[in-house]
């Protein structure tokens, strides 16, 4: 296991070259299991004309990874700038702190260093499995809290909720929802962070906003349903009906046939007219978080920041769609790894990078841009030179982990033991599950991850190559 150096928070007497006037403002914005169904990325059935907007302005990354398919895991890795196994996050009950009580994650790196830290909305994992962090931020979600105390055991953690009884599952249905914007959780974490900008414009600020949607229940005001039909979605090529048998090539532990469209066993859609119903669903919500994304960034523009804000708009991690008979999270195909990442910095021209980066990244690369001192104990790379040069050679892949799935009692759940790693190149994608069964997928000429290449002789080389790379990375809890 790799050991860290205690992080300690930068001296103050380091900082005082690095005048109020030069700071620049940070904006972080991440949505919750968004996929790159977005227009920018070439989607034919988004609708989201300020995030597009903006991705006109940024640099898109074409290619970005999430550390892990899961929530809590993907979110700890980008804020603390470790992988999820050195953190000893794979699940979304486990608290980071458990482990690393004084590591200084992303905002507070900012906030002992001048800024003020504030966040809006769901960040980390949010306050229903109560994993905050109060000392992260001025202002924010677990601010003047105390850490949820770790379990005595992994049963404690892991116990299974009990099977609703009564009334109908929320989680069992999608469609419009009888609300205005303003009235939802995210239409009020845009209006505060609106509001939070106005109020901080004259002092450097580290502002995190975090939109729920498009995460489950599906479920938005009903102008943005009105938006999209479902007779008219573009389907994508690998698309299986729910009732239609998985192609074959592809190893059971890869297709988690148990695992449905919520991330559990209580919901999924049983024919293709009800899948393609909640397709348009989660098309409409993407819609609902673009128009709440327009808010924050208007108020940027409104106050005369955008020049001196360096803007980086993310997703924790993909989402399936039915691709491969999918629908939902934790999988380590590319729908569910490949993320959306835009970042406009100051003094940097928009472009559009084809090369392979992490999440895990962000962490360096925000230390970075912003002149502070790099973090010793960050796992990422700055992508500051791929900013300022989006085509240059870049050869670092990218590396997810996730966690094993069990059936419990009262649905599904996680375990802290690995379940599969991925690790993808610019060409390649290869993943190994901790039942030995691997995948390897050549995206030049299968890009929609059709043919299982592992088995192939002429691959034996670059499996074994893969497979030790792997191993040789990874850090078990």
């Amino acid at each position: 296991m790799r050991h860290f150096l205690p992080i300690l928070i930068f001296a103050v007497g380091s900082l005082t070259s690095i005048a109020a006037a030069e700071k620049p403002n940070i904006l972080l914005i991440i949505a919750d299991d968004l996929n790159c169904e977005l227009g920018c990325y070439g989607s034919a059935n988004a609708k989201t004309p300020h995030i597009d907007a903006f991705a006109r302005t940024a640099t898109r990354f074409e290619r970005a990874y999430c550390q892990a398919p899961l929530c809590n895991p993907s979110r700890s890795s980008l804020l603390t700038g470790l992988r999820p196994a050195s953190v000893g996050v794979l699940d979304n009950s486990t608290h980071f702190r458990w482990r690393w009580p004084d590591l200084q994650t992303l905002p507070q790196q900012f906030r002992a260093a001048g800024w003020h830290t504030a966040a809006f909305g769901k960040i980390f994992h949010g306050a229903s499995l109560q994993i905050e962090d109060g000392a992260s931020w001025d202002e924010g979600p677990g601010v003047g809290k105390a850490i949820t105390p770790m379990p005595k055991t992994s049963a404690d953690k892991t116990e299974p909720k009990p099977p609703r009884v009564g009334a109908p599952n929320p989680w069992d249905a999608w469609g419009p929802a009888d609300q205005d914007d303003a009235a939802t959780s995210d239409g009020k974490a845009a209006r505060l962070a609106a509001a939070g900008i106005a109020r901080m414009k004259d002092r450097p600020f580290f502002i995190a906003v975090g939109f729920k949607k498009p995460h489950a229940p599906l479920h938005a005001p009903a102008k943005y349903f009105a938006l999209h039909d479902a007779t008219s979605l573009r389907l994508p090529p690998t698309f299986l009906a729910p009732d239609e048998p998985p192609r074959s090539g592809l190893p059971a532990a890869a297709l988690r046939p148990n695992f449905d469209l919520f991330g559990s066993q209580r919901a999924r859609p049983g024919t293709r007219d009800e899948a393609l119903d909640a397709i348009a669903a989660y098309h409409s919500c993407v819609s609902f978080t673009d128009a709440q994304t327009g808010l924050v960034l208007d108020a940027l523009e409104k106050h005369g920041l955008a020049g001196r804000t360096i803007v980086v708009f993310v997703s924790d991690h993909g989402f399936h769609l039915g691709e491969h008979g999918l629908f939902g999270k934790l999988t380590l195909f590319e729908e569910c790894l490949r993320v959306p990442l835009l970042v406009r910095a100051p003094g940097i021209a928009p472009g559009v990078s084809p090369r392979v980066v992490e999440l895990l990244d962000l962490y360096p690369t925000l230390l970075a841009l912003a002149g502070l001192p790099a973090a010793p104990h960050a796992e990422g790379r700055s992508l500051a030179p791929l900013l300022r040069e989006p085509q240059r050679e870049w050869p670092h892949p990218a590396r997810a982990q996730m966690a094993r799935l069990v059936n419990l009692p009262g649905g599904a759940s996680l375990t802290p033991a690995m379940a599969g790693q991925s690790l993808r190149d610019e060409r390649w994608h290869f993943i190994e599950w901790a039942d030995g069964s691997r995948a390897l997928f050549d995206h030049d000429n299968d890009p929609h991850e059709q043919r299982n290449l592992a088995g192939d002789a002429f691959q034996r080389d670059r499996v074994q190559q893969f497979s030790a790379a792997l191993a040789a990375k990874t850090q078990h809890p």
